[in-house]
């Protein structure tokens, strides 16, 4: 992820160049389909064994331990609560910078807002205290702001990826606001290495700053006059995606590509916990046990169903090395007769469905952005109710 107060994260002819790579690399990917999906598993593993305790990236996740355990306890009354009692979002008023052409029809603001996190200074690194975005959006929307999305970050979700899927959308009418996560990129503390969080309250405190601030930033698009609006993430920001929806203040379309279920699931169930070392637990034999115990309320299924469910969308690999078809499909399954939304299956594994099939999460944004019932409640909401000038 690319520090966001940069003057530029990249040039529109890299972008370019990295959305033909990608392409040419799809290809061969797709005809390998019709013998075997192996080689997204191989894929996976790979990518695994590079970026976690390698040569190249030493560093493992969770190098300092637990941290502050007593945070679970407290976020999980807060989850309870909100199940109980809908509260509305913290309003904010990012400051944003002028606009730039990125593409043709396509420009760019960069903004920011402290965070909404809920005692932010308190729990965050100081790097993540500011939120930062991008808003990225087609140039003739100044009067009709139209259809909108906010795309909340998986976990080393690459920056570039994540651009070209909203510039797509952008070049399709719909504007989008690129969520730097807490712990990322510009927002990422100095003694992290990479995505790599040093303690596992990190990404209860990361998952509950990004769920406020994408809610935040929701309530804020539809003061502007946008709408219809969807939420929307891959892997993990497909998981905070649907916790955002269903927190909402208003109906909000929905779409988790690869989502991962829980952090349980994404951290003990796949290959990812080989990138934990045990030996940084006080209970080392039962390390993963008790992990998955201490990330129990970051499961989908605690949370309430949204007030448009039908217009959720998740999508679940087949050949996935760290969400296991197996154990995932089985999770879905089960979630979709509860929130009544669509679970897709993808001939793809987490690393290609990511990197190679980036088309799909615009796809099914567009898809969930369309429908009807969404766009007759936010036409008579903008009838009814007087915008808010825009900075």
């Amino acid at each position: 992820s690319h520090a966001m107060n940069n003057p530029t994260n990249r040039s529109p002819q890299v972008m370019r160049l990295i959305g033909a790579a990608i392409q040419a690399a799809r290809i061969p990917m797709r005809i390998l389909n019709h013998i075997t999906l192996e080689h997204h598993r191989a894929m996976d593993h790979i990518m695994t064994r590079i970026t976690s305790k390698s040569v190249f990236f030493p560093f493992a996740f969770f190098e300092d331990g637990w941290g502050n355990k007593s945070l679970r306890d407290r976020f999980e009354k807060e989850i309870q609560e909100n199940a109980k009692h809908s509260t509305q979002p913290a309003t904010i008023s990012p400051a944003l910078t002028s606009h730039v052409s990125i593409a043709p029809n396509v420009s760019i603001q960069r903004g920011q807002f402290m965070s909404t996190c809920p005692d932010a200074r308190e729990v965050l690194p100081e790097a993540s205290h500011q939120a930062m975005f991008e808003f990225i959006r087609p140039v003739d929307r100044a009067e009709a702001r139209g259809p909108a999305a906010v795309l909340v970050p998986g976990l080393g979700e690459p920056w570039e990826v994540r651009k070209l899927v909203a510039t797509e959308l952008a070049s399709k009418g719909v504007s989008v606001v690129l969520l730097e996560g807490p712990f990322f990129g510009a927002r990422r503390p100095k003694h992290q290495a990479g995505s790599k969080l040093r303690t596992a309250s990190d990404l209860l405190v990361l998952g509950r700053a990004t769920i406020e601030e994408g809610r935040s930033l929701l309530e804020w698009l539809r003061g502007q006059g946008y709408g219809p609006l969807a939420v929307a993430g891959c892997s993990m920001g497909g998981l905070h995606a649907g916790m955002i929806g269903s927190l909402s203040s208003a109906p909000v379309g929905v779409v988790g590509h690869l989502a991962a279920p829980s952090a349980h699931h994404a951290f003990c169930s796949g290959i990812l916990s080989r990138a934990i070392r045990p030996e940084a637990f006080n209970t080392q034999d039962q390390a993963l046990a008790e992990l998955e115990d201490f990330f129990k309320l970051t499961e989908l299924s605690r949370f309430k169903r949204p007030e448009f469910p039908a217009k959720a969308v998740f999508t679940v690999a087949q050949a996935d090395a760290y969400l296991p078809f197996d154990i995932s499909s089985k999770f879905w399954e089960t979630f979709k007769l509860k929130w009544g939304c669509q679970v897709i299956e993808k001939e793809m594994g987490h690393v290609s469905g990511i990197l190679l099939e980036n088309e799909v999460l615009p796809e099914l944004i567009c898809d969930v952005l369309a429908d009807q019932d969404l766009k007759t409640w936010y036409s008579n909401q903008n009838n009814n109710e007087p915008q808010t000038p825009e900075n």
